[in-house]
């Protein structure tokens, strides 16, 4: 289940490849609740008992392609400028409208017996306009602390740079503020000085590894990504993690068209995890596709 920001027309192809036994849940991604305005916290146990027995959620808050960034300064798709023209409603409220949503979410879940891992889910940390841009750090770091504790997300590892070039012509890009922006968190040593900064909470905050984001900021750095992976893997993180693939080296991005390749350190370190959020193209070759990652992981 990808999201709550429409209806999600692969509902029932998750659901049958959750019975089939390919899988054991989904990611739930939770946008703005302006996208789903008929649905109130109060239906939510209705539509959770919907779901197959046994099926269980993770929660994803938000990303940059629903409008949604801590630092204040990545609109990636144009989606918080269209929706809030002409509303007042500022950035800082937007995202943390989405947070709150996310956490009912997440409360509900929690409370149908649907989740069984902490943290609940996982958030995206943000951007910023340089690489150490002051102003985004302290917008992240106030929305995570004054919205969040570290129970109901970890900390997303996310490519560290985002090129306007590297995307490929589209107009909702030619409305970036400019061609640049650097992710916070995104190489070991950041992140940990990231959760160092957030962790006044007894409970510990988390980063949660996404393996085909690690692999494009090493592209990105031209560094190995075993090295990447081994700093990762020394800092606090969860163990539910994020595969889409291993791309090439001459990708930038995460375009998630590369889960045929699994290299051998990867599927190392996805071996240490409990879960393994497999982001896929759902279509009829889902199960094999399924059961190819899981043999060259192996998983089996």
């Amino acid at each position: 289940m990808e999201n709550l920001v429409s209806q999600d027309q692969y509902f029932e192809r998750q659901c049958q490849l959750f019975q089939s036994g390919h899988t054991h849940g989904v990611q739930l991604r939770v946008a703005h609740p302006s996208f789903t305005p008929e649905l109130i916290p109060e239906a939510l146990p209705w539509i959770l008992n919907r779901l197959p027995s046994g099926m269980e959620l993770f929660i994803h808050y938000g990303a940059e392609n629903v409008g949604v960034d801590l630092g204040q300064t990545l609109d990636e798709l144009g989606v918080f400028s269209e929706c809030c023209k002409g509303t007042g409603k500022t950035w800082k409220q937007w995202n943390l409208e989405t947070l709150q949503w996310g956490i009912d979410v997440a409360t509900a879940v929690l409370r149908s017996g649907r989740l069984s891992y902490r943290p609940l889910g996982v958030i995206h940390p943000g951007y910023g306009r340089s690489k150490t841009d002051p102003l985004a750090r302290d917008s992240i770091t106030d929305a995570l602390t004054s919205s969040f504790n570290p129970v109901y997300a970890a900390l997303e590892t996310v490519p560290q740079e985002v090129d306007r070039d590297w995307y490929g012509p589209g107009p909702n890009r030619m409305l970036w503020s400019q061609d640049y922006f650097w992710a916070v968190g995104a190489n070991p040593t950041a992140m940990a000085e990231l959760i160092a900064e957030l962790d006044d909470s007894w409970l510990g905050w988390h980063c949660l590894l996404d393996f085909t984001h690690i692999w494009v900021t090493a592209n990105q750095l031209y560094t190995e990504v075993d090295k990447l992976i081994a700093g990762f893997l020394k800092v606090r993180h969860s163990k539910v993690c994020h595969f889409s693939g291993c791309p090439p080296r001459d990708c930038f991005i995460d375009d998630h068209s590369h889960i045929g390749l699994v290299d051998a350190v990867v599927a190392e370190a996805m071996r240490t995890m409990d879960v393994i959020c497999l982001e896929i193209p759902f279509g009829d070759d889902s199960p094999q596709v399924i059961e190819t990652f899981r043999r060259d992981c192996g998983l089996d």
